[in-house]
């Protein structure tokens, strides 16, 4: 028995598999931006201000409300500043500080 003859009975060839053939890769969606979920409603605003009025600090206020302070003097800046189309879906503020309703 020679060599070759002596490798291919100890080690069989294994059965070729065929070349699998790739999918294309889908191209990647940008997903929509999802609408901003505001941390303070209109009548949680109304009580801070009421709270505030009466000689409570702003850190307690906000502790009540679950949110840091800074984002409870926020929302209540931008309430004394756009009332109520700060909670609109439309509402956009430019840096400046001027509003543009219905831009996307």
């Amino acid at each position: 028995m020679q060599l070759r003859e002596w490798l291919e009975v100890k080690y069989p060839a294994k059965p070729v598999k065929p070349k699998q053939v790739k999918k294309p890769k889908k191209k990647a969606v940008k997903a929509k931006p999802k609408p901003v979920k505001r941390c303070l409603s209109i009548e949680q605003i109304a009580e801070a201000f009421e709270l505030y009025n009466k000689g409570v600090y702003y850190c307690n206020i906000a502790m009540l409300f679950g949110v840091s302070e800074l984002t409870l003097r926020r929302y209540m800046k931008a309430a004394e500043r756009y009332g109520y189309a700060f909670w609109g879906d439309d509402y956009v503020c430019c840096r400046d500080g001027e509003q543009e309703h219905g831009a996307v």
